[in-house]
Order: C-alpha cells, then sequence, then structure tokens
C-alpha cells in the first residue's frame, strides 16, 4: 500500500480479507491491489468519503478481496 494509507481495520475469515481506512487517493487502491497476483477479486465495499485532516484531503476506503493460495 503506499505510504499515506492508514488502515483502520482489518478482517479476515479464511482466506477472504476486508480492509478499511484512509487514503489521499482511495479510488487508486483498488486497481493497486488488482495488481498483485497474491490477491483476487477485489472490490469495493463501500463508497468513498471525503474529508479534510488539518490541511490535506483525505478520503475513505474499504475493499475487499481473496487472498489466493501459495503453492
Amino acid at each position: 500500500l503506499p505510504p499515506d494509507v492508514i488502515v483502520l481495520s482489518a478482517k479476515a475469515s479464511g482466506n477472504r480479507w476486508q480492509l478499511e481506512g484512509t487514503a489521499s487517493q482511495a479510488a487508486s487502491l483498488v486497481p493497486l491491489l488488482a495488481k498483485d497476483a497474491r490477491f483476487d477479486s477485489v472490490h469495493t465495499l463501500a463508497a468513498s468519503s471525503r474529508f479534510q485532516d488539518g490541511r490535506r484531503a483525505r478520503e475513505t476506503f474499504s475493499v475487499g478481496f481473496i487472498v489466493r493460495a501459495t503453492p
């Protein structure tokens, strides 16, 4: 994940994961994770919202994905 990402919650059930948090570019996370061969079915779970953190604009994210089994 990019260095500006803050993960506030990580949940797993077997190989199904869910991450929630904030980032400066939340929309870029799904394509970034989808390019990683370790993950499958990367998708957005909830709409993103924008907010100001001091002078920085931040966005919330909620993404789900499946971690592929390693051979």
